[in-house]
């Protein structure tokens, strides 16, 4: 974004992260939630999550799952949300690249009082888009103590610590992508460690109460220079 800014006006933007969603997590074992989606204890599960539409890259993220496959025959996708532009040319893929067994897909809109069960069902949750300003999906990874994988993408960096919440891949890049995946499966305690940073780094960086007082900060500085 920043190519399309002015050193001028740049000066003029604050910067303000919206709040963490803890308060949208509901305290569902792991166990629990495979228990009511069906899934397996012994699967290594990744979660996509939200509205499904090009910029996304579902597809990216399948392809690296047909690469994990080969290792990890256990690796379970499951996609969550709703299709927007047609489903159609992801099911070709997952066809072609004969995962469909690897694959849980939920192709509707989830309701806010379902969203835990998904993600407490999940080891890290990814964010394989090609593009995107910003997306609550890394807060909702983050309130159930789950560790991501984003892509170096508009704001994602900025709230990704790479190595610590999760790690950081390039977009378009299926084979970059199954490696940190990978990364992540090799060492169980990583993940949950990393999910426990990202949890904690969520609460101290982008709490509620900071959110209001830079808000709050920001118009009086409007109102003193108005």
């Amino acid at each position: 974004m920043n190519d399309y800014i002015t050193e001028n006006e740049q000066s003029k933007i604050s910067n303000i992260h919206v709040g963490e969603y803890s308060l949208l997590s509901k305290n569902i074992s792991i166990e629990e939630a495979r228990n009511i989606l069906g899934i397996a204890e012994n699967k290594k599960v990744i979660l996509f999550f939200g509205y499904i539409r090009r910029y996304k890259g579902l597809d990216i993220l399948l392809e690296s799952v047909k690469i994990l496959k080969e290792k990890h025959p256990e690796i379970f996708l499951i996609v969550a949300g709703k299709d927007i532009e047609g489903f159609n040319k992801y099911q070709k893929i997952i066809d072609k690249f004969d995962i469909e067994d690897n694959i849980l897909k939920r192709i509707e809109y989830i309701p806010v009082d379902e969203t835990s069960i998904y993600f407490s069902a999940a080891n890290v949750v990814v964010l394989p888009y090609r593009n995107i300003y910003q997306s609550g999906v890394v807060y909702l990874a983050y309130a159930h103590s789950k560790p991501v994988i984003v892509t170096n993408v508009g704001g994602l960096p900025d709230i990704t610590e790479d190595g610590k919440s999760g790690y950081i891949v390039e977009p378009n890049n299926p084979e970059d992508l199954a490696g940190k995946i990978d990364k992540m499966f090799v060492s169980p305690s990583s993940l949950e460690k990393m999910g426990e940073y990202g949890y904690q780094m969520a609460k101290d960086k982008f709490s509620w109460e900071q959110a209001a007082e830079k808000t709050f900060n920001l118009y009086l500085l409007l109102l003193k220079n108005k």
